[in-house]
């Protein structure tokens, strides 16, 4: 299994991210990427070679991890409460 330390890995993340956010995903943060990767795409478990993982790392594009951000963040809302939001709320009213 290939550690997420690893500093390939962490290199061709970097490439990746860079590439993603030239393609229009500005605000990506490596944090973010990784979460997509280690949290989505290898959440059954993370490959055994550097380069299997680096195969899926750039086989994933913009818009799948647009999918699965959204996703990410329609699960994390539906665990809060409204009067987590009244910040956003009261910000729309004035």
């Amino acid at each position: 299994m290939i550690d997420p330390h690893n500093r390939q890995l962490q290199l061709a993340m970097v490439l990746k991210l860079q590439m993603l956010q030239r393609e229009g995903l500005a605000q990506l943060s490596y944090q973010q990427l990784e979460h997509v990767l280690f949290g989505w795409v290898w959440r059954k478990g993370v490959p055994l070679s550097l380069h299997e993982a680096v195969e899926d790392l750039f086989r994933i594009n913009a818009d799948e991890i647009v999918v699965i951000l959204s996703k990410q963040a329609i699960m994390d809302g539906s665990k809060k409460k409204l009067s987590d939001f009244d910040d956003l709320i009261e910000g729309v009213s004035k």
